[in-house]
């Protein structure tokens, strides 16, 4: 199978002068079709890699390639579209708008489609049930729990059926029953021929992938989920 991503030695350093890379000389492929995880720990640049790979950041160097567009190169037009057309994001933080009811922050992404109101409507109705939050939806966001907003957010990223699916730590807010419901729903994305890359400290994600990675500052390697393995 092809890969839909590939990274060649990436480099990302912040600020300026003789700062440590948080990333440096990663190279790593990803397809499409699986449940892709990453894990690694704090401060291993797990976010820092899911972010350059969604045009959230630029690499200091290096080469992110996704589906034959080099993304690393692209202008700043380019990349607002793709982030905002073929990229649904889970954040660890939500990134919900306070003031907005569940519907409307549901609804937000779906602005930059060409998708009609109709369609929207059932679809954000669709997200609601599959995530058990339906009598949530003319709520507003600042009265929810952590966990509610959790799958709020969740919907937000899928409403506009992105083709790459970019999950922070996307349980650690959930329960388990709302965990298992979230990772029923990332190996669904996957199965429906989409890319999705999950970083996780959480071992009941970790055991659900399809194709687990572990990432250090300086390298990503393939790992094999059997009764060795540990998330660190």
């Amino acid at each position: 199978m092809d890969s839909f991503i590939e990274i060649n030695n990436l480099v990302k350093i912040y600020g300026k002068g003789k700062s440590e890379a948080a990333l440096e000389g990663i190279t790593v492929n990803f397809q499409k079709g699986v449940l892709n995880v990453i894990v690694g720990p704090s401060g291993s640049g797990k976010t820092t890699l899911l972010n350059c790979i969604g045009g959230l950041l630029r690499p200091s160097s290096g080469k992110i390639n996704i589906n034959n567009w080099l993304i690393s190169l692209a202008p700043i037009k380019e990349l607002i579209d793709f982030r905002r057309k073929r990229v649904g994001f889970i954040f660890q933080d939500h990134n919900l708008i306070p003031g907005l009811t569940v519907e409307e922050n549901i609804a937000l992404p779906s602005f930059f489609s060409k998708s009609n109101s109709r369609s929207i409507k059932e679809k954000i109705n669709q997200l609601l049930t599959q995530l058990e939050i339906s009598a949530l939806k003319n709520v507003d966001i600042s009265n929810l729990s952590g966990g509610e907003k959790q799958r709020v957010g969740i919907a937000a990223a899928l409403i506009n059926n992105p083709e790459l699916l970019i999950a922070d730590e996307p349980t650690g807010q959930l329960d388990p029953k709302n965990t298992k419901i979230l990772t029923e729903i990332l190996h669904l994305q996957a199965k429906n021929g989409k890319c999705v890359l999950v970083a996780t400290h959480d071992p009941r994600v970790a055991k659900e992938a399809d194709t687990i990675f572990r990432l250090t500052r300086t390298e990503i390697l393939q790992v094999t989920l059997d009764k060795a393995f540990t998330i660190e």
